[in-house]
């Protein structure tokens, strides 16, 4: 007869997803330990620093661009750095679509990083201003995720924020991506113009 894991087993469902939920943050922990201290964050937080080294990319150029998007704007670094010269370094219909699917891609991590290893752990903590607009997010689905997206664009905790709702993650990702759209399209369209007006 087989006898079942003891309740704080390493064998057990639960201890196996908080072992794999403390690799995953160890793992994140150091990845951005390595970026920080290589320098690498400072350096791409510079506009010129970075579009000359992704012009310099050559054909690995659109690749560098959308890893650099991904692995940068969710520690922290502006997308804005990104999207205003892409359309300069590949062209008017490159840029946008470079520039979205970078923006969308590294809006996923915060995403899905924060529905995997925060929801359980932080719902419960939001101060009441937040819980109630991520109770009008829920109410109002879809739309009101575009909205949200398409105001605070790439701003890191309007993603954690998604991640935490209680919406499917299907309908968070695509409520983003089309969120994305209109500001990606303004500010590659215009160089950051239209935001120099408004600031």
């Amino acid at each position: 007869m087989e006898l079942s894991p003891p309740v704080g087993s390493f064998e057990s469902p639960h201890a196996r997803r908080w072992l794999l939920r403390a690799a995953v943050v160890i793992g994140i922990a150091g990845l951005v330990a390595a970026v920080v201290t290589s320098g690498l964050l400072g350096r791409f937080s510079d506009q010129d620093e970075l579009q000359a080294t992704i012009d310099g990319a050559g054909v690995w150029g659109p690749l560098l661009f959308v890893g650099l998007m991904v692995l940068l704007v969710p520690l922290n670094v502006p997308g804005l750095l990104f999207v205003i010269p892409a359309t300069t370094l590949f062209g008017t219909v490159g840029g946008v679509v470079l520039s979205l699917i970078g923006g969308f891609l590294a809006s996923t991590v915060g995403i899905v990083g924060a529905r995997r290893l925060g929801r359980d752990a932080f719902i419960a903590r939001l101060p009441p201003k937040l819980r109630r607009l991520e109770a009008r997010l829920c109410e109002r689905g879809f739309w009101a995720v575009v909205a949200l997206r398409s105001v605070t664009f790439l701003l890191q905790p309007v993603d954690w924020l998604c991640g935490l709702t209680r919406m499917p993650m299907r309908t968070v990702l695509a409520a983003t991506f089309v969120g994305l759209i209109p500001p990606t399209l303004v500010i590659a369209l215009t160089g950051g113009g239209v935001l120099d007006l408004v600031l």
